[in-house]
């Protein structure tokens, strides 16, 4: 009998498996539902609560996906903790990675001993005793052995676990499918991607691997080679192009693969559909991880240009003629004089000078101190290589800075060409385009590439540049500051997202008020802060944490409580890992805000009350009468005289999720439509997640909810 029960909970296991493996196939065309993943396999492990982890490519960060388990004690986790579980990005946890390195199920006999040092030793242990958690165990879900996932599960205390074989297959299954997922939404993205920067630019894009393999062609390239882009994919430019055409090209990738700067080039090309000349830019691209991924030419058909110098040879009026109506400004000038023989019209709409000023000047008068040296160097150098060889003498293109008459100073993109006058001296026959909206655009990106977009700051990929520039023995004592804000998903769930962005601004710019020219100031997270700030001791990072309290408690705002919580630590040898020294003062930062955050929430929800009574004088009325009407009937239903103060408060604050309903509804006097009273239901579930943020309102939060 005791077999065939075994048998009948094998079976059942199986069915389970079997149920969830048939939803894993629905799912080709549906996001997926980490949620369900975890509520599933809670039910075919016999764990109390279980915890889904989703890493990065790398198998480096990872997240939190879905949790679980008794939603309730969840909840009153992520309270104790002083943050929501799900979507917190962690690094993956040092302590452990020894231990799981050989099983794809390890057991850990606390949870003490599975978070290692992710959080302090004092929390893990609270933790176990609220939830009366025994031994936990960690299910890798992995790819080619890196960790992609995993699945940790703690069992109720005294509660063994004896799920490993099907947890193991789930946790396989689950694999398969987060893998089939990454690699549909990377061909999704690519695909895109190529559409849209790529395929139908006007200008030829090739992209290629370093050993010269075609990875992508757009039209324009395919065009300009006389095929499709899908000739091309994947062949080698051997393939392409004769030896030593392909030679000559290989080793002008070469050149690109080494360099930061981009590498511009000016060529004649010989094609099936007929030669043309190029202008064309050789960029390396990196990957994610700042590795050298390949090659990308740009190449503009510049053929009109260069037919256009040679007609000016031939002939002066049909030179005149082109150079007069062209938008760009074309001019000659002779180098034996340094003087200008021709300047084209349209001089006036690039720097504001008449023909006539412009053919005054000298070379150096219209550049800058900069541009003409450089400007000075190419141009002795291409008089060498001219007189070497006149007839294969090639165009140069560069970018110079040129003064205009109104005192601006402005990008141009020059092109130029030598030639023999005819006298036998030399003439350079140049076009100037002003460039200045594209380097404008470029000095954009840079600085968007560094800085957080809402608050100015220094963004987490310039502090990670910076901390390797400053980990030097120099610099040391290197001190660091971790600063978390207060209450913003407090703040977004009552007053909207807008006001929570007003938010981080005023901190950042108190935090900013604070620091110095040399200390390193950035926003890494939605609510994080961090300081770095080399040669700083100890006393010294106290102290500006001191001043940057005090600069927030100057920051004046009506409607939020400013608050943040702040924990420092210190690199004092150099053998030290920077790591450890974030880690620590990460933790000195949540030891501060398990005292400070609690208090914070409370007086935010004082103000959000006065602020609805105050933007809605009607409400104050209606909720005190309610205020009243619960007390009284509580009274003559005797309740406690604490349950009736509860229900009391309760009748009170019954409306404050009314806080986030705009003026135009809460006033209206005719009948509200279907989407106004649907906005006037949610109140209560925003009133619930306002109060439930708080212990000392969570068991009224209830009450709002249901009332």
């Amino acid at each position: 009998m005791k077999k065939s029960n075994e048998g009948m909970v094998q079976i059942t296991d199986l069915e389970k498996l079997s149920l969830v493996s048939e939803q894993f196939l629905q799912l080709s065309d549906k996001e997926l539902d980490y949620q369900q993943i975890t509520d599933d396999l809670l039910k075919i492990s016999g764990a109390k609560y279980a915890i889904f982890n989703l890493y990065d490519e790398e198998g480096g960060d990872y997240s939190t996906a879905a949790i679980s388990g008794n939603s309730l004690m969840i909840k009153k986790a992520s309270d104790f903790l002083g943050f929501t579980i799900v979507g917190k990005i962690r690094q993956q946890n040092s302590a452990i990675i020894g231990k799981i390195e050989h099983a794809t199920i390890t057991r850990f006999s606390s949870l003490t001993e599975l978070a290692g040092e992710a959080l302090p030793k004092i929390i893990l242990s609270q933790a176990e005793k609220m939830f009366n958690i025994g031994e936990c165990f960690f299910v890798k879900i992995v790819k080619n052995n890196a960790l992609i996932g995993d699945f940790q599960l703690l069992m109720e205390k005294n509660h063994q676990f004896h799920k490993a074989a099907i947890v193991e297959i789930y946790s396989r299954q689950v694999g398969l499918l987060i893998i089939r997922r990454r690699v549909e939404e990377a061909l999704i993205e690519n695909e895109q991607r190529y559409k849209f920067l790529f395929e139908d630019s006007g200008v030829a894009i090739g992209y290629y691997k370093p050993d010269g393999t075609v990875v992508f062609y757009n039209k324009k390239a395919a065009e300009n080679m006389g095929g499709q882009p899908s000739d091309y994919q994947g062949k080698s430019i051997y393939e392409l192009f004769p030896k030593d055409a392909a030679d000559f090209y290989m080793s002008r990738i070469k050149v690109a693969l080494s360099h930061d700067e981009v590498q511009e080039y000016t060529d004649f090309v010989h094609l099936e559909p007929g030669s043309k000349w190029f202008s064309s830019v050789f960029n390396r691209v990196l990957d994610l991880n700042g590795h050298v991924a390949g090659v990308q030419i740009v190449s503009r058909d510049i053929t009109e240009i260069k037919n256009t110098e040679d007609a000016l040879r031939k002939s002066e009026e049909k030179y005149r003629l082109l150079a007069e109506t062209a938008s760009d400004v074309i001019w000659v000038l002779n180098l034996t004089k340094n003087k200008y023989i021709y300047i084209s019209p349209s001089i006036f709409y690039l720097r504001g000078l008449s023909v006539e000023e412009a053919m005054a000047e000298k070379l150096e008068d219209g550049l800058t101190p900069e541009s003409f040296d450089k400007v000075r160097a190419i141009t002795a150098r291409s008089i060498s290589k001219f007189l070497n060889n006149p007839k294969d003498h090639e165009s140069n293109v560069t970018e110079i800075q040129q003064p205009c008459k109104n005192g601006e100073i402005i990008w141009v993109e020059v092109s130029t060409k030598l030639r023999f006058d005819q006298d036998g001296g030399l003439e350079v026959v140049g076009l100037s385009r002003n460039i200045e909206d594209r380097k404008r655009t470029e000095k954009e990106v840079i600085y968007l590439s560094y800085h957080d977009q809402l608050t100015g700051l220094y963004n987490r990929r310039f502090y990670e540049e910076e901390l390797r520039r400053l980990d030097t023995p120099r610099n040391l004592p290197i001190a660091l500051i971790m600063a978390d804000v207060n209450g913003l998903k407090l703040t977004n769930d009552a007053f909207g997202h807008k006001m929570g962005d007003t938010l981080l601004v005023n901190i950042a710019r108190a935090i900013k008020r604070e620091c110095r020219a040399d200390e390193i100031l950035a926003r890494i997270g939605g609510d994080e802060f961090v300081v770095l700030l080399p040669r700083t001791t100890a006393a010294e990072a106290k102290k500006l944490i001191g001043r940057i309290n005090d600069s927030i408690e100057k920051e004046e705002n009506d409607l939020v409580v400013l608050s943040i919580s702040m924990g420092f630590a210190l690199k004092s040898e150099q053998t030290e890992q920077m790591d450890e020294v974030f880690k620590r003062a990460e933790d000195d930062m949540y030891r501060h805000k398990l005292s400070e955050s609690s208090s914070m929430r409370s007086k935010t929800i004082d103000l959000i009350m006065n602020s609805l009574f105050e933007k809605n004088n009607r409400e104050l009325h209606h909720s005190k009468r309610v205020s009243e009407i619960c007390e009284a009937i509580a009274s003559k239903m005797d309740f406690a005289k604490v349950e009736i103060n509860q229900i009391k408060t309760a009748g009170l604050m019954h409306d404050i999720g009314k806080i986030g309903i705009g003026n135009h509804i809460l006033n209206k006097e005719g009948k509200l439509t279907h989407d106004e009273w649907q906005e006037i239901k949610r109140h209560s579930e925003v009133g619930y997640r306002i109060l439930s943020s708080s212990n000392e309102f969570s068991e009224i939060a209830d009450y709002v909810l249901e009332h």
